[in-house]
């Protein structure tokens, strides 16, 4: 069984915040229950998965804080210290902290392409909401 990690608890907590449940979020966005579920549980979710979850949520800026979280598991699962890699609405866009994992993801090409991709989502949030802040952030998780 895998552990819970960074996206599951941001995901159980973006539910309740959006008064969503897990089977009706899923339908919105186009996903089956069983990969709501699955992602509750702690799996790890393909590239496609996040797209959707960034794209077809209404509330944006929700959206954006499930993937600051994924982003944040994906630190974990390279080895590196959360401390190490500021990961925030100000500095999301900045290409330092993405090539930096991009490096340490050179033997992980899935790794590479769910950075690549998290990166150009974060990059169209961030255009579509330049209001969106920190706290925004935080409150999403």
């Amino acid at each position: 069984m895998p552990k819970k990690n960074h996206l599951a608890a941001a995901l159980a907590a973006f539910l309740p915040l959006q008064k969503t449940t897990g089977g009706d979020y899923a339908r919105t966005i186009g996903l089956s229950a069983a990969t709501i579920s699955r992602l509750l549980s702690g799996d790890r979710p393909a590239v496609d998965t996040l797209h959707t979850m960034s794209t077809k949520w209404p509330d944006s800026r929700a959206s954006l804080g499930l993937l600051v979280a994924h982003l944040r598991d994906e630190i974990d699962r390279a080895g590196r210290n959360q401390a190490e890699i500021e990961v925030t609405a100000s500095t999301i866009d900045e290409t330092d902290d993405i090539h930096l994992l991009a490096r340490e993801a050179r033997h992980d090409p899935e790794l590479a392409a769910i950075l690549h991709d998290f990166a150009k989502m974060i990059r169209a949030h961030k255009k579509r909401y330049p209001e969106a802040n920190e706290s925004d952030l935080r409150a999403a998780e």
